[in-house]
């Protein structure tokens, strides 16, 4: 009935996407509908089934300040972006769906930039409480959900709004960290000492590889992995026995480019995404170089050239992860091996007697020391 609007729901959450002589009804001299649009008509069908609408939770944004000029007057187009308290944060247009910000870049950043806030003031909350009775309680806690717990918008919104966020939130929760052990981890050593970044290296190493586990998003790549996922699943696509399986969002097909994901597309699957103007498309890419660039530096590091086997960082951008299933963890896996290497490496710099040097080597190799942090609770003995 209305072709050139997408209706999109989850759950009882529904979005409309279109142009407003299409959305909204076109109205008379007198203002009496000539033409119902489609929010009407959604209105009215979901209302014939007995579905109640919440007019009041009902909000638009448009492209342009002046593109909802024709909409009904109950609802709402927010112009204020206020805290969790009403407090005013910024003038901005722009609203949120599924917990995601959409609107003017001012909005997206103020949005994201509170919603961070909140999330590390219920950190605090909890750490502070866990801490008295139990730090081994609240080590567990900070590696099994406070380091977790902004995943979701790194992995759903464009860089240029959480890298400037990411910065910050490694510096909270290495903050959280230290408070949590009793000392600064990351203070440097003594004027003149070598390595003076070793502690601080060892600390986001796995425990396997005695580190503490700690993954600061700065080192890692949420938004590539849900792009890689999604993606290929936006567009209709031909799968390896040759049948069609439909896509979920067919419009996106005009930055993807209709068939990029047929098998007989797969070596230059994202180009098309690349080169379309989507923001999404320069982030992807520009991910892409960055693990590629992280890898290469970190081989460097150890004296070692790219191995004679292709793996999944040596692929080419066009291609890049595309098919490959679990690709953050398979990239996160080769990386922090490589980072692991590199503080073994480190160890022949400082003297034998070296605490930090001691600390590590008697270590490192221990089954029991690498897994208690995860596995037991010391004041239980």
């Amino acid at each position: 009935m209305f072709p050139d609007v997408e209706i999109k729901a989850i759950q009882d959450d529904a979005t409309l996407m279109g142009s407003p002589d299409v959305v909204f009804d076109t109205l008379d001299d007198e203002g009496c509908a000539v033409s119902k649009g489609a929010l009407s008509v959604l209105i009215e069908q979901l209302e014939a089934r007995g579905l109640a609408m919440a007019e009041d939770k009902f909000e638009c944004v448009g492209t342009t300040a002046d593109a909802c000029i024709g909409k009904p007057d109950w609802l709402k187009e927010p112009t204020v972006f206020t805290s969790e308290n009403g407090d005013f944060v910024v003038n901005a247009r722009g609203i949120y769906i599924c917990n995601n910000p959409i609107g003017e870049a001012e909005f997206v950043q103020a949005f994201l930039g509170e919603k961070f806030k909140g999330i590390c003031s219920a950190i605090e909350k909890s750490s502070s409480a866990l801490r008295p009775s139990s730090s081994h309680a609240e080590y567990l806690a900070f590696y099994y959900s406070y380091q977790t717990r902004f995943d979701y918008w790194f992995a759903t919104n464009n860089t240029r709004y959480t890298y400037p966020l990411a910065l910050k939130i490694d510096s909270f929760l290495r903050s959280t960290l230290c408070n949590l052990s009793g000392v600064n981890l990351f203070d440097a050593p003594p004027e003149g000492a070598p390595c003076v970044n070793l502690t601080s290296e060892r600390v986001v190493l796995k425990c396997r590889n005695g580190g503490l586990g700690f993954r600061p998003y700065e080192s890692r790549y949420l938004l590539l992995n849900s792009l890689n996922n999604t993606m290929p699943q936006a567009i209709d696509r031909v799968d390896e026995s040759g049948s069609t399986r439909k896509g979920l969002w067919n419009s996106l097909k005009s930055i993807l480019g209709q068939g990029s994901f047929d098998p007989l597309n797969k070596a230059t699957c994202w180009e098309y995404f690349h080169h379309s103007g989507s923001s999404f498309g320069v982030d992807h890419l520009e991910l892409i170089e960055l693990v590629q660039a992280r890898y290469a530096n970190c081989l460097a590091a150890l004296g070692l050239g790219f191995p004679d086997k292709e793996n999944v960082l040596m692929a080419s951008t066009s291609c890049f992860g595309f098919g490959f299933k679990k690709l953050h963890k398979s990239i996160q896996d080769m990386l922090r091996e490589l980072d692991y290497k590199g503080v073994l490496l480190s160890m022949q710099e400082l003297a034998g007697d070296d605490q930090r040097r001691l600390s590590f080597m008697s270590s490192h190799h221990n089954t029991f020391a690498n897994a208690f942090p995860l596995a037991l609770a010391p004041d239980a003995f």
